[in-house]
């Protein structure tokens, strides 16, 4: 894997390094079982991961950035329609007030979803019947006209070439159509990873920059590969197939909590994998969705995205567990302050379970 042509076993050395959770001595020996005595690195991880869960641990990040007293979260609704078992993908409607749009991971049709707060689906958008690996969806308005953007930026499917595909946001119907409504996009933005297809579940737009951000999933402590990485594409852009500019690796997430090992990422040593990002309308803030927590990166207009990925710590968002959230894989920003929401793939949906949309505000 060559991102940024470093060497990637530096990045499981910071991993240690800033996660003084327990003596070097203790690594020290992980290290020495993974080199010499032949275990694997997955057994070594979960090794770790028993020693971690421990009062002391929940003590020592009490009081870390993004304290999971800053902020509070509550179930605003439970989403049944069968029509969306995985939900892959969310962004706020800028139309209609308290409502947002869903569309589903790869497996299914290539259509999208207006659901209200109630979590009542209220129109079906249709793209077309293709099952190519839709990952996330951004909001985005220019010049008053709002607009949505969908990820089709997955690593399922044949080819490494991927496409962002910018919509106008439709209009919600008053009365419920019984049949998908078809849309076609206004642009699409063709693109390919020089280093071949990488996995990517996360996509932002800054209006202001006129910038598309991507954040990979690919983590992968088998292979040294630490920390996901933040790109960049133009919002326009003329060219037959554009590159994504690398702009840093997320090197500061904290490592995981006890209430973060509860999911099958964790016990793989990729709890902390991006599965989805936002941006606030002004740009200066970023949300990261991960299997475990979210986090929240800030900045001021000066700053560059790239170095407050690689040197600043984010505000951790503590969210529940696996019983509520089993695979979080979709948060978007509503607009109002840091206010988000988050919910999850629940395939067992098609037999009667529910999908849980969650609510997240900082307590006043």
């Amino acid at each position: 894997m060559k991102i940024f042509g470093q060497n990637h076993s530096l990045n499981l050395v910071h991993r240690i390094s800033t996660a003084t959770l327990k003596p070097m001595v203790y690594y020290s020996m992980v290290l020495t079982l993974i080199l010499f005595s032949g275990c694997g690195f997955e057994e070594a991880t979960q090794t770790a991961s028993r020693h971690e869960t421990d009062a002391k641990l929940e003590a020592k990040f009490s009081d870390s950035p993004g304290s999971q007293e800053e902020f509070g979260w509550k179930e605003l609704a439970l989403i049944s329609d069968q029509r969306i078992p995985e939900c892959s993908g969310m962004a706020i409607s800028l139309k209609k007030p308290e409502c947002f749009y869903m569309h589903n991971d790869r497996g299914n049709v290539n259509h999208f979803y207006a659901v209200d707060f109630d979590g009542e689906v209220l129109a079906a958008y249709r793209y077309s019947d293709m099952m190519l690996d839709w990952e996330d969806m951004a909001q985005f308005s220019i010049d008053g006209k709002s607009h949505l953007l969908i990820g089709y930026c997955g690593d399922g499917g044949g080819g490494d070439e991927r496409r962002l595909l910018i919509f106008e946001e439709p209009d919600i119907p008053k009365v419920r159509p019984t049949e998908p409504l078809s849309l076609k996009p206004e642009w699409i933005i063709p693109y390919r990873f020089k280093d071949g297809l990488i996995d990517v579940e996360s996509v932002a737009v800054d209006v202001i920059a006129q910038k598309v951000y991507l954040i990979t999933k690919n983590v992968d402590p088998a292979k040294m590969i630490m920390h996901d990485a933040l790109f960049e594409l133009p919002l326009y852009s003329n060219e037959r197939i554009n590159t994504p500019k690398a702009l840093g690796f997320l090197r500061k997430i904290p490592p995981l909590m006890p209430h973060e090992t509860d999911n099958k990422w964790a016990q793989k040593g990729r709890g902390h994998e991006v599965t989805s990002c936002d941006l606030t309308p002004d740009g200066l803030h970023l949300l990261v969705l991960t299997h475990g927590d979210a986090f929240i990166y800030s900045r001021n207009q000066s700053e560059d995205w790239g170095a407050i990925v690689e040197q600043k710590i984010p505000l951790r968002v503590r969210l529940p567990g696996a019983d509520i959230l089993p695979q979080r894989e979709a948060a978007c920003f509503i607009g109002r302050g840091l206010d988000f929401l988050v919910s999850s793939e629940n395939p067992d949906v098609v037999f009667g379970k529910k999908q849980t949309l969650l609510l997240v505000q900082p307590k006043k």
